[in-house]
């Protein structure tokens, strides 16, 4: 017994089987097809990106550019690194024209186009350059807290430069402007002390000496509470900032408090004399919060003298020239002992 099946009713095609068979001539020509399309497919995918993309006339950067983004094209194919690092290329340059490099002595040497220079000056023209403790903050925050307290109408961009320096690059000079006229700067728990950037910055050999302390000003009089008198006062030790929230409203009255930019590298008066016009001096004591690592052989914020390593560095230097010299003494002593013996001996003759 032979089962039809209405396919037509069904809405579906007649399967395979049913099929009207192919002509034996039919298959001959597609058996003999079947290896040249295969050889044609297998050298299309041996082909790179970069070969069928040139074939339209895109360019190495263009073809790097399109597999970066995530194009469907390269997203089938292997790309380069070449091709992917020339693409982050700020412009194209012919390596040929580049300088020819010399030596010197046995050195390989460079000498860098005058144009080259230009552009890395004119790139660092509007910045300033930063420090903060890493430690106790990590540059993403730092970059937050900029972006909601400066808010830059210009491009801007903080690169980390080594030691806690920070570079802060601005294409903007309204920006430069209102940033370091601007401040105090405090992110977190730190006052961001900035400078100037300058060709010859190198942060290897920075030393910082200048540190944010809180002075306390005990047992002042409420008379003298005022913010000038109270600036005043604070300029006498260092560069006067601010004064805090509890200053300000007067919540305590045991002793008034100046945040001053010190100089730790040079001595700290213990107090101070006021002069009041029509009225009596007085001496005011200054007390200091707690101040940073200081070395006073250094120079510099960061370590204590016991942790100096300049220092230990200049002690076994020292050290290494005394036992050089220490040798030399005893062969001088020793001669001197030989000399005398030989001229006891000549005068027993």
């Amino acid at each position: 017994m032979v089962v039809v099946c209405p396919w037509d009713f069904l809405g579906a095609s007649e399967p395979a089987q049913q099929q009207q068979k192919e002509s034996p001539l039919a298959a001959v020509t597609n058996t003999q097809e079947q290896p040249k399309a295969m050889l044609e497919n297998e050298q299309q995918n041996k082909a790179s990106y970069a070969d069928i993309a040139k074939k339209g006339g895109a360019t190495q950067v263009e073809i790097a550019e399109n597999a970066l983004n995530g194009s469907s094209d390269a997203s089938n194919r292997r790309i380069s690194f070449a091709e992917k690092v020339k693409a982050n290329a700020s412009v194209e340059i012919d390596i040929a024209a580049l300088p020819i490099p010399g030596m010197k002595g046995n050195i390989p040497s460079i000498r860098i186009p005058k144009q080259a220079i230009d552009r890395g000056l004119q790139f660092c023209k509007f910045s300033l350059v930063g420090r903060l403790d890493f430690q106790k903050i990590n540059i993403d925050t730092v970059r937050t807290i900029a972006a909601e307290k400066w808010r830059p109408k210009g491009c801007w961009k903080i690169v980390p430069l080594g030691k806690g320096y920070f570079m802060i690059r601005l294409t903007c000079e309204e920006d430069l402007v209102r940033i370091w006229s601007g401040g105090p700067w405090k992110f977190e728990n730190q006052i961001l002390r900035l400078t100037k950037w300058k060709p010859d910055f190198d942060p290897e050999i920075q030393r910082i000496s200048h540190a944010m302390v809180w002075v306390k000003l005990p047992k002042l009089k409420q008379q003298f509470w005022d913010y000038e008198i109270l600036m005043a006062m604070g300029r006498c030790i260092g560069y006067p900032i601010g004064i805090d929230k509890t200053t300000a409203a007067r919540d305590f009255g045991f002793y008034a408090s100046v945040l001053v930019d010190l100089d730790l590298s040079k001595p700290i008066p213990s107090q101070i004399i006021v002069e009041v016009p029509d009225g009596q001096d007085f001496v005011q004591e200054i007390e200091l919060s707690r101040l940073p690592k200081f070395c006073s052989h250094c120079k510099t914020i960061g370590h204590l003298m016991s942790d100096c390593k300049s220092l230990q560095k200049e002690i076994r230097n020292e050290k290494d020239i005394n036992l050089e010299k220490e040798p030399r003494k005893e062969n001088q002593h020793a001669t001197g002992k030989t000399n005398h013996r030989r001229r006891r001996m000549k005068s027993a003759k």
